[in-house]
């Protein structure tokens, strides 16, 4: 029996999705978010599309996600770009 046959099904996953993120990390990643502390950064909806190439074992999955922050003064502190666009795309060979 073919590998990806067996253990993996050719599908679509939807997702959603809250990002948490320390102080330290806030403070490394969001310049001027001094002191703004421990709790939910953003939230991420995301579309995952698995695809079997062939039964050797060779899955293709693509990925696309959008990521908004939530965080007010992280907001206000991260100027316009509030919105993210993220993508890729997954070669895998199971054996």
């Amino acid at each position: 029996m073919p590998v990806c046959a067996e253990f993996f099904d050719n599908g679509l996953e939807m997702g959603v999705g809250p990002g948490w993120g320390s102080s330290e990390y806030n403070e490394v990643y969001f310049v001027g978010a001094q002191n703004s502390g421990a709790g939910l950064v953003d939230l991420t909806a995301s579309v995952t599309l698995s695809i079997t190439l062939s039964d050797d074992g060779w899955m293709l999955t693509p990925t696309i996600a959008y990521s908004s922050l939530i965080d007010d003064d992280l907001r206000d502190n991260h100027g316009e770009e509030n919105l993210s666009l993220i993508w890729g795309l997954n070669l895998a060979i199971f054996f």
